[in-house]
């Protein structure tokens, strides 16, 4: 009986564990993600301002 509520312990404990650690990553892979949008944004509007600058058709 011992044994047994050890062992559904560690299983809990592990697939809890698991369980964060994938929620962790769907999170931090959205804020890459905003990032990566926001820099390209950037970049976009850049590019978008040195051509009128240079007045290159955009």
């Amino acid at each position: 009986m011992l044994r047994y509520l050890f062992i559904t312990t560690i299983i809990g404990v592990l697939s809890w564990s698991c369980q964060s650690k994938a929620e962790n990553y769907r999170a931090t892979k959205t804020q890459n993600d905003s990032l990566q949008n926001l820099r390209n944004l950037a970049y976009a509007k850049e590019a978008k301002e040195f051509c009128k600058s240079k007045k290159i058709q955009y």
